[in-house]
């Protein structure tokens, strides 16, 4: 039986909620890591059983969120590097300050005439620049030419870059930090990383990386160019600083990580800042909206069927899925995009009304009174047919 049909059946024999697994979006134990201050090494990706090798249809995407406003004196913040020994990153993505664009994102990359090129955040994000909420990363190499995107969106207005050779032919990959100089690696301080995964075959698709703002479960069987995922939703007591390790096995899958500097415990702290967002989009916008109407109360002047008054019990046969489902926040506040808590948008039918149910006579008084239409009609006993998605109290 479908998610779908389970629900109906199970309100229908009187069921008031759905089980949790029903109604969740995202993961359990999701958790991320925080560089602190000054922090100066990073995870670099181990050369066994291959060192990593991105491929000219592939990419890889990650989400991270900036603590606090940079300021120029903190320079540049390394977030991810793919390198080739020797040289400076293949491909570097690093956060700075720029005067009136507040934080700007910056992947340079190493393309086909031998310089280095870049595209940033600006003409996405203005003068509000990046902000200090959680955003998905995503590169997209397609063909041999590689196009950066945060959120879905790609990075400007110009076009893909045709990448370098020497791109496919890298052999580390660093998170948590970036080099645009040979040997002098940036930090990641004021960052929170987490969710990465890597593409090869086909391309890293930005759309599905970003997921509507909700962590991707990737499925290999769905996404078989997906060789490497290293979450972070384990239990607590099963989460390392000291390595990452690879969800994706298989002949083709990318090795794991591990913390720079052998035999330390790593900078990065575990915290449970996990993906949360401020800000909204459409499906969030949605339940908002229908909260406000299902309660009696006003969106843009408009109500649904009058001030104070709630469909949910005056007209729950209005209601239409998906608002009979309901949605959880996993138990605590800014959670997902793509879960909001809604009580109120939950149908309740719990007072008779009227329908016909028998044989009705033709000869009615006209002017109404006793013996009137009207008055036949208001005074039978019977009840009304629930909604099939409809909560029982």
């Amino acid at each position: 039986m479908s998610d779908c049909n389970w629900h109906t059946e199970a309100l229908l024999r009187g069921a008031k909620t759905v089980p949790e697994w029903w109604t969740k979006v995202g993961r359990d134990n999701v958790y991320a890591l925080k560089w602190t201050t000054g922090a100066v090494d990073w995870y670099q990706s181990e050369m066994t059983p291959a060192p990593i090798r991105l491929s000219p249809d592939g990419g890889f995407t990650f989400w991270f969120k900036i603590t606090q406003a940079l300021v120029p004196a903190d320079g540049d913040v390394g977030l991810f590097g793919y390198i080739q020994a020797g040289s400076r990153d293949l491909i570097a993505v690093h956060i700075h300050h720029v005067a009136g664009r507040g934080n700007v994102l910056t992947a340079t990359v190493k393309v086909n005439t031998g310089a280095y090129q870049f595209t940033d955040s600006q003409t996405n994000f203005g003068s509000a620049g990046l902000g200090e909420t959680w955003h998905n990363f995503t590169y997209e190499i397609v063909g041999g030419a590689g196009q950066a995107y945060i959120d879905g969106t790609a990075l400007t207005t110009s076009p893909a870059l045709i990448l370098h050779s020497d791109v496919f032919n890298g052999d580390r990959v660093y998170l948590g930090a970036a080099s645009l100089t040979a040997g002098l690696h940036l930090s990641a301080k004021y960052v929170i990383l987490d969710e990465w995964a890597f593409a090869e075959g086909n391309k890293m698709s930005p759309t599905l990386a970003y997921n509507s703002g909700v962590p991707k479960v990737w499925n290999t069987t769905a996404n078989p160019e997906i060789v490497g995922w290293y979450p972070l939703d384990k239990n607590v007591g099963a989460i390392t600083n000291r390595g990452l390790y690879n969800y994706i096995t298989g002949v083709t899958a990318y090795p794991n990580f591990l913390w720079s500097v052998t035999g330390t415990t790593g900078r990065p702290s575990i915290v449970t800042d996990a993906l949360r967002k401020t800000d909204t989009n459409a499906y969030f916008q949605l339940a908002t909206n229908y909260a406000y109407w299902v309660k009696g109360a006003a969106v843009d002047s408009r109500y649904a069927i009058g001030s104070g008054q709630e469909v949910r019990t005056v007209t729950p046969a209005l209601m239409s899925p998906p608002a009979g489902g309901g949605f959880s926040t996993m138990g605590y506040t800014g959670a997902f995009i793509g879960n909001h808590e809604e009580p109120f948008a939950t149908p309740i039918f719990s007072a008779a009304t009227t329908v016909l149910s028998s044989m009705d006579s033709t000869a009615y008084v006209a002017t109404g009174g006793t013996g009137s239409l009207t008055a036949i009609t208001n005074n039978k006993t019977s009840r009304k047919l629930f909604p099939s998605f409809v909560r029982k109290v």
